[in-house]
């Protein structure tokens, strides 16, 4: 059971593009979470009732781990989503300091945008799995 999200799509500024095509990303999107991650990711805004949701879901939970390969990189967890009732992809959340929290990272193996025809200030729902 899940727990599900509404935000609005919103420009990146290009990091989870780089970010998403590293090797050791690569591998372990691959690895734990089941698939092939297309190369960039869905920003999604949020209003405060669906950041303190995320926060209160997401926090006291660990998540799927992703590990750095060393220390000039941080952690992060994910978390299995599935985006409009039919595609399954998953959050990511990088665990460091002054991250917005009021913004969801997407990834999943197909371009999103691409896919849903978004533009940005679309609205769209996510739900997010215990993993």
């Amino acid at each position: 059971m899940g727990v599900l999200v509404k935000g609005k799509v919103a420009s990146g500024v290009g990091r989870g593009s780089w970010f998403i095509g590293l090797d050791w990303v690569k591998q372990q999107i691959r690895e734990k979470l089941g698939f092939e991650a297309y190369k960039g990711t869905l920003n999604v805004k949020l209003d405060n009732e669906a950041r303190r949701t995320i926060q209160s879901f997401t926090k006291p939970r660990p998540g799927i781990p992703i590990t750095p390969v060393d220390s000039t990189f941080a952690s992060g967890k994910a978390f299995k989503i599935r985006l409009g009732d039919t595609v399954d992809g998953a959050l990511v959340i990088p665990l460091i300091p002054n991250y917005p929290m009021n913004q969801m990272e997407i990834i999943a193996p197909i371009n999103l945008r691409e896919t849903f025809g978004l533009q940005d200030d679309d609205e769209v729902t996510v739900e997010i799995f215990e993993s």
